[in-house]
C-alpha cells in the first residue's frame, strides 16, 4: 500500500476530532456529514417513524430533528470529537 498507518496512529485517528464542513440533521441524535454519520454522545432522541412506537414519539421525533437543524444553522463551526467506537449502525460516536 502507499501508505502505511502504525497502530498507534491508528489509535489516534479513531479518537482525533474532526471540524464538519457541512453538518446535516438526520434526526434529534444523527448528524451526517459528507459520507460520515456521527451518533450524538449521551444524547437518545426519539425515533423517527417508521421505528417511532406511535405517534406521539414520531411527533417528538420530528421536533428533536428541527431542534438539531436549528442549532447547526445558528453554529459558527461543528466540531466531532469520536469517543473511539462505532454504534451498531456503524455511526461514529461523538461528542458534538
Amino acid at each position: 500500500p502507499w501508505l502505511q498507518i502504525s497502530p498507534a496512529m491508528s489509535l489516534a485517528l479513531l479518537f482525533a476530532a474532526a471540524l464538519l464542513a457541512a453538518p446535516v440533521a438526520i434526526d434529534g441524535d444523527t448528524l451526517r456529514d459528507g459520507s460520515e454519520r456521527y451518533r450524538i454522545a449521551n444524547l437518545d432522541a426519539p425515533e423517527l417513524s417508521p421505528r417511532a412506537r406511535c405517534g406521539a414519539e414520531a411527533e417528538l421525533a420530528l421536533r428533536a430533528r428541527a431542534a438539531a437543524e436549528r442549532m447547526l444553522a445558528q453554529a459558527r463551526r461543528v466540531t466531532a470529537e469520536p469517543v473511539g467506537r462505532r454504534d451498531v449502525y456503524g455511526r461514529v460516536v461523538a461528542y458534538v
